[in-house]
């Protein structure tokens, strides 16, 4: 499954996981958004092959196609939970 499957990570900051996901878990392809020009032109200068940083905001994604991804991360709810040092949400 992994190399059938296109992730987007929603609000992807300076992080490395689009990378990651694509590098060490052999996703297809990560969408990367955030609405930090600035953030974006830095990750996309990294030219990790598969990894398509894009200036947006997730509030209105009307560039995106519909049905273009097959699973969506939300950065920041998935920080949230991996910082969280309690058994029941490792």
């Amino acid at each position: 499954m992994p190399g059938e499957v296109t992730f987007l990570v929603a609000g992807c900051g300076d992080s490395e996981l689009s990378e990651k996901l694509v590098t060490q878990l052999g996703i297809k392809e990560c969408i990367s958004v955030d609405f930090e020009e600035e953030v974006v032109a830095r990750m996309s200068a990294r030219g990790v092959p598969n990894v398509n940083y894009r200036t947006m905001d997730v509030t209105d994604m009307k560039d995106m196609e519909n049905g273009s991804v097959d699973f969506v991360i939300d950065k920041g709810t998935f920080d949230a939970l991996c910082s969280d040092e309690k058994s029941q949400t490792r």
